[in-house]
């Protein structure tokens, strides 16, 4: 998979976020999750699915660049598609922490393939990885229910 961008009309652009705010709509139903709640960011987010679509033909989550949407390999980082695992493993606590995990190794192992993993911390209960994208600890667009990010 190259990383070229692929061209596109204004009429494209429209249908295609039409589609991605149907797809948005999706995750929320299916994972049980709500809006952030600032509507310019998730509007500029949703503009990124939308862009990221058409130009890659992929959701690719648009906190993360370009260069990570494809592996070493050649093939597509599933890591960076929206919703992007990161986001979807993190717990429902306020901490929007993954874990606990008995060993550093082992959550260094769940998120080897993340495109930018975050902070790693170890509390009482185990080892814990506290932010998914960089200075960011929930996702953008995002937010599980009840966690309260959404104050």
């Amino acid at each position: 998979m190259a990383t070229e961008k692929k061209p596109y009309t204004p009429e494209e652009f429209d249908a295609e976020r039409e589609r991605t705010r149907n797809f948005v709509g999706g995750v929320l139903s299916r994972l049980k999750w709500e809006l952030y709640h600032d509507k310019d960011v998730v509007e500029a987010v949703e503009l990124g699915l939308t862009r990221n679509q058409l130009e890659y033909g992929t959701r690719f989550c648009p906190c993360y660049g370009p260069l990570s949407y494809v592996k070493a390999d050649g093939k597509k980082n599933l890591a960076a598609i929206c919703p992007c695992p990161a986001a979807v493993r993190m717990d429902a606590t306020e901490s929007g922490a993954y874990g606990p995990f008995s060993t550093r190794e082992e959550l260094m192992e769940k998120t080897k393939d993340w495109p930018a993993p975050g902070d790693i911390e170890q509390r009482e209960d185990g080892w814990y990885m506290t932010s998914h994208h960089p200075g960011i600890d929930h996702c953008m667009i995002f937010v599980k229910a009840g966690t309260g990010w959404n104050a």
